[in-house]
Formats: C-alpha cells, structure tokens, sequence
C-alpha cells in the first residue's frame, strides 16, 4: 500500500463510529484509529508492528477466519465491556496473503440490558413455578395462556388441561362479572380491586380464593394479556368461621347467663340451663344431677331417658359419672363404646359429655349430655359446654342457696307470728292478772284494816298476823304496779315518744320528791348538781324519770337510819352521767353478776325486812339500754353502793 493509499485509509477508519484495526496475515497490527487505541488504553503509534494476539490473550480466536470465511461476526468481553468483533478479510494487490479488518463495536449496554432482562425473566419464572398463589396469564377473549403448577394443583387437573381452556370454566358463572369489570376498569387505566372468588374445581368442590388482576404491557406500553393471581384463602376462611362461630356461642352464652340467672326458683334454672346446653351443644339427651346430703340424686332430665330416673341416687364411685366426680375433671367420649367405664342410660348413643358443676370449688353436681350422632361432639364444643357449665354451677348454687334462705325465712317468719301471738297473749294475761289481783287484794286489806281497828277484841298473838298479812298486801300492790311498768315501757319502746330533756331538772324533781321519805328516816339526801349545767339528753320523760327515781327509792330502802344519799349529775361531750351513791348496805360480790334479772333479789345481811319484787333494776336496765344507754354500778358490801346510767348528749 503507498504512502498516499495508506494516508487515505487511515482517514477512513478513524472517522468510523467504531473501534478498528488493520491485520496483515501473521496478526501483525498494519494501522489503528483512536477509539480502538483508547479501548486497549495505548498508543495507536506504539501499536503498530505489535501483534494482534497480545491484545486478546483469552480469546484471540475472535481475529482469525477460516480460509472459506468472507465475514466472521463474534463476541468478545474487554476490560469489563462487552464488544462485537466483526472480521473482514482485506483484499489488496500488494498484499499477499491477504490482511483482515477487524472492527470493534461497543455492545455494553444493549448485553447488560439483555443480561438483566434474561435474569428478571429467570426470576420471573422461578417465582411463576415457585409461588404459593395460583398464577394465570389470560387473554382478553379470557383464554388462559399459561398457567403454573400451583394453579393445576389447586383446581385439581393437569396443567396441560388448563392451556387454552377458558377461565370461565373454573369460576362461578354469578361471580365472573366482578373479574370482567375488573379487566375493563385496567384497559381503562384504573387498577383493579382485589376480589373474592369461588373457583370450581373438576371434581365440582368448591374454594374461596382471594384474586387480584396486573395488565401486563409490552415494550411500547401496548396490552399484551392480563395477570391473575390467585391465592386460596380456605384457612382464612375457616378462621373467620371459626370466630363467627365463636362470637354467635359468646352471644348465645349471655342470652344463657340472662335466662338462667333472671330466675332463682331451682327448678326453672335448671330446667332453662339443661334445655341451653343441649341447644349449643346439639344433643339428643341431657340431664342435671345435684350433690343433696352427700348423694348425688338426678333433678332434670330430658331427651329419651327412663321416666324413673328423675329423682334417681346415682352411683359416686363407678362409671364415666364417678370418674369425673372422683376426679372433678369434665370427660369428652368421641366413641362411648371405647371407654370401659360407659354404662348406657338410653340405646344408641354414639358421644357423651360428663362435666362437673362447680360452684366456688365446693361439687354442686354434674351435667351429662349425649348423642346419637357422629362426629357433633368436637373439642371445639366441648370447651364451649365447659364455660356453660360453670355458668350452670353458679346459676344452680345461687338458686339452691335463695331456696334455703327463702325456707329459713318462711320459718322465721312463722316463728314471728307465733311469737308475736304469744307475746299479745302474755301482754293480755299480765293485764287480766293485773286487773283480777287488784280486786282480791283490796278485800284482803280492807279486812285486815278492820282487824286492827278492833285489835282489843284479838288475843295479842293475832296482832302480828294482822301486820304481816298489811305488809303482804303492800308488796302485791307494788309488785302489780312494777309489773304494769315493765309492760307499759316494753310497749312505748316502739312508740317514738322521744323528746329534748334536761336531765339536771328532773334530778332536782326528783329529789324534791324523795326528801321527806329521807327525812323520815333521817338520811341526808345531798344533790351534785351545779346550777345552770344543760344536761340535755333525748328520750321518754316518763320512762328516764321512772328509771331515776327507781334508783333514789332503792339506795333510801338500803341505806340504813342515819345514812347519807348524794345524787349527782355530770356532763362530758359525749355523754351524760347520773349517779346514785349511798352508804348502805352494799351487795355480796357473789351475788352482783345477777343483779339485774328480772325478779332477782340480792339478799344480804341487814336486807332481809326490806320488801321489794326483784324487778325494779331489771325494769331501769331496759329503760336506759331503749335510750342507747349503759347502767353504771360498783358496790362493796358493808360499805354502800353507786347505781346509775350514762345517755348521749342530745345533739
């Protein structure tokens, strides 16, 4: 090649777009231009002369052709580029053999390209064949073009037998407009909702499945076909069921818990609470037995049971029913012929229930339920009956216990009625014994006065007769009138006759009234009762001043001649004190504890003249504990006595 030849070439290949280079045949490098220079990071100049081979040391086959080669297009990776090497033989006179042209094109992008879409298909296919979802690519005719081997599986045919068949044929014909309006609504640019499916199965089962529509575009953005996906949701179904399932029994529970607790008659609970347990439970027979004395005896029974059973005693140690007695553990039997403990109470029962009715861990009873059906009593139910139960157990306890108090209430009252017919006629023989004693004793004194009038007509010895048979007729008197005053104060306790008194002025009445009997057997009657003190307390007037004055008469009867009384009222916050303290006889120790029952009398050296009924401490002991009050009392015999009460300030 001339010079000028050679410098005409050289400007050709260097305004080519693509890296060349000019071989002669021993890869000798004739000529090079920039971009293939700039490929091998060289100098063109330097290049030339150098062979060929050196620039490719793992793959320099691309640069030769075979003898019958015209062309030869192959690929070559450089430097972590990819290049399309296209060798072309070099035909010139001077060359002999001929040279070859070898052309260097960047292909990097255009293989990456290829290489990253040859990969997404790859994952594309792995996630097709792998997924756990049914994946369909259906045309718009709604043909299906391909599907996966999850698809097949789950309608349960080949999947040969699902390409080119119809979707239609695997869906519910009242269900498919939702898919289709679907299809449109992404021809129309809108994205799809997910739906839920019924597809058909070919053996013609049914499953619900949750499907999702993808229009897939091609390169530039035309429709090709759309992508289904469709994922089988059974379990969630069955989930949602189950929970549907759960709530309704929840429900049902507390209609349960209302009708069985809305009554506490025994019999209806238990007849609403069994008539309940067999509803949810879909039994065909049922019945409640309670623990009654330490027997288990059957109270309700329906279903087809023997007539003789309700009100039967059941055994507690044998059988399923014993089992769980023993064990207080509730027993499921799927298959009643399996259990060794099964004693039939009614023929063909296949499943039996047996819980223990509990009631704040105290056995009130049992429930038993069966049936002649298979597979109706499951786990799921059994847990279910068992939270019946303990609502049965409280319901049946409650109701047992308002029997029982309804009964003791019934007798309570009965003995109130007797009680109180009792206490009118004690009420009316007091006041006809009263009234038929008075008449009696008046003859008797009013004869006994004549006696003495005529006394000189007696022999002497008669005299002291006539005085005892006086004194006698003095205590009877008093005896009816502190008899009458017991009555008439047990009758006001109930009459609200309550009013604002001043204790210090009715102990000054008091007093008033009782010195010339203290006088008379000259006793010093001393008050304690400051001028002006507001002793105000609340009560009967008639009954607290009866209780004083009961009081001063007793320490003037046992106080000897001479003696000395003092009456004193004293005021705190709280309350108030009124006290009688004398220097009498005062009262054996031994005999103090029963100094305040009705009719007893303390006798005592030096007392045994004093007349008296024995009912007068008795009488102020009641009056003073009506009025919320407390007796105040300390005695030492020979030395005198403190009798007196305590009542709460009127506020």
């Amino acid at each position: 090649m001339t010079d000028g030849s050679m410098t005409a070439f050289n400007s050709l290949i260097n305004s080519l777009p693509d890296a060349v280079m000019v071989l002669d045949a021993g890869d000798t490098i004739l000529a090079v231009n920039p971009l293939l220079a700039a490929i091998f990071r060289q100098n063109a100049a330097e290049m030339v002369g150098t062979t060929a081979a050196t620039l490719f040391p793992a793959d320099a086959a691309v640069l030769h052709l075979t003898p019958d080669s015209a062309r030869k297009i192959s690929e070559t990776a450089l430097n972590g580029s990819f290049y399309q090497v296209v060798v072309s033989p070099l035909h010139s006179a001077e060359a002999t053999p001929p040279g070859r042209v070898v052309l260097l094109r960047d292909i990097t992008l255009t293989r990456r390209a290829e290489n990253a879409l040859l990969a997404n298909e790859r994952r594309y296919r792995a996630l097709f064949e792998n997924s756990n979802d049914a994946i369909f690519i259906i045309d718009f005719g709604l043909d299906i073009l391909l599907a996966n081997e999850r698809a097949a599986a789950l309608l349960h045919v080949p999947l040969a037998d699902l390409l080119n068949a119809s979707a239609r044929a695997y869906f519910k014909p009242e269900e498919f407009a939702s898919m289709e309006k679907g299809i449109i609504q992404l021809l129309s640019g809108d994205p799809a909702p997910v739906y839920e499916q019924t597809l058909i199965r070919a053996d013609g089962t049914d499953i619900p499945t949750e499907v999702s529509l993808t229009l897939v575009r091609d390169a530039s953005g035309a429709p090709l076909h759309i992508q289904s996906i469709v994922r089988d949701i059974s379990e969630r179904k069955h989930a949602e069921k189950s929970l549907n399932d759960r709530l309704e029994q929840l429900k049902l529970l507390r209609q349960v818990d209302e009708e069985i607790t809305y009554s506490l008659k025994l019999d209806d609970v238990l007849l609403l609470a069994l008539d309940a347990a067999m509803r949810l439970s879909r039994s065909d027979a049922g019945y409640i037995a309670l623990m009654q004395e330490e027997q288990l005896r059957i109270s309700t029974l329906l279903g087809k049971y023997p007539a003789e059973m309700l009100g039967m005693v059941m055994e507690l140690e044998n059988g399923i029913v014993g089992r769980v007695l023993q064990t207080r553990r509730p027993a499921l039997l799927p298959d009643v012929l399996k259990d060794p403990d099964y004693r039939p109470d009614i023929p063909l029962t296949v499943s039996q229930m047996v819980l223990p009715l509990i009631s704040q861990d105290k056995l009130v009873g049992i429930l038993n339920l069966e049936t002649a059906r298979r597979e109706t009593f499951n786990t799921d139910i059994f847990d279910f009956v068992q939270i019946l139960a303990s609502r049965i157990a409280v319901a049946a306890d409650n109701a047992r216990l308002y029997e029982i108090a309804r009964h003791r209430l019934d007798e309570t009252q009965s003995l109130y009625s007797r009680l109180s017919r009792l206490e009118q006629m004690k009420t009316d023989m007091i006041r006809i014994a009263s009234h038929d004693l008075k008449a009696p004793v008046a003859i008797v004194e009013g004869y006994v006065e004549l006696f003495k009038m005529d006394l000189d007509q007696f022999d002497p010895v008669y005299h002291d007769y006539f005085e005892a048979m006086g004194r006698a007729c003095v205590r009877m008197r008093q005896m009816i009138a502190d008899i009458l005053s017991l009555e008439r104060i047990q009758q006001r306790a109930t009459g609200g006759t309550e009013s604002l008194l001043n204790l210090t002025g009715m102990a000054y009445r008091a007093l008033d009234e009782f010195q010339p009997a203290a006088a008379a057997r000259q006793q010093t009657l001393q008050p304690e009762l400051p001028p002006g003190l507001p002793a105000l307390v609340r009560g009967d007037e008639t009954q607290l001043y009866e209780a004083m004055t009961n009081l001063i008469s007793n320490a003037i009867k046992y106080t000897p001649d001479g003696g000395h009384i003092t009456v004193s009222v004293s005021l705190s916050p709280q309350e108030v004190a009124f006290k009688v303290e004398d220097t009498g006889y005062g009262i054996p120790e031994d005999r103090q504890e029963r100094l305040f029952e009705p009719f007893y009398r303390a006798r005592a050296e030096g007392t045994e003249q004093i007349e008296g009924t024995g009912l007068g401490l008795h009488l102020v002991k009641n009056i003073i504990e009506r009025h919320s009050g407390t007796m105040i009392f300390k005695s030492v015999f020979g030395q005198g006595s403190t009798f007196g009460f305590t009542l709460p300030t009127a506020k």
